[in-house]
């Protein structure tokens, strides 16, 4: 139980960092810099490896130890079961989240974005459910 509880513990707060860090950035960040008139240039500094590497950190926390969570909570006993099933579904959208990120996708692309961004809900959604198929 102990294992269980410190996992999905780390698992919400590398979450919460990966949701907030764009929410912040959707809401604060992007409106204030294209106001000021730098977004483009913003945006070009931005697409480097060095920078997004703090993000990085979240996402791929995110993703593993939901990974690592699941697999000690024994999904592969219930693979078959709502519970698996909703596990299967947020390892696929998890792991697209991560592959679109990874292409240094532009701010242009306003529908992969918007996709991206149901991502969380989609996640979200699976969190939840998961705790009530328990």
């Amino acid at each position: 139980m102990t294992l269980d509880v410190t996992l999905h513990t780390i698992h919400l707060v590398f979450a919460i960092f990966w949701f907030g860090s764009y929410m912040w950035s959707e809401l604060i960040l992007w409106p204030q810099m294209q106001k000021a008139g730098h977004l483009e240039a913003v945006q070009g500094g931005l697409r480097s490896v060095a920078v997004r590497q703090i993000t990085a950190i979240g996402i791929v926390g995110t993703i593993l130890s939901g990974y690592i969570r699941g697999v000690a909570g024994g999904v592969f006993d219930r693979i078959y079961t709502p519970y698996g099933a909703m596990f299967l579904v947020s390892a696929v959208v998890g792991v697209w989240m991560v592959a679109w990120w990874s292409t240094f996708p532009v701010r242009s692309l306003k529908w992969g974005w918007r996709a991206y961004y149901s991502g969380f809900w989609v996640l979200f959604a699976m969190m939840i459910g998961m705790r009530f198929a328990q």
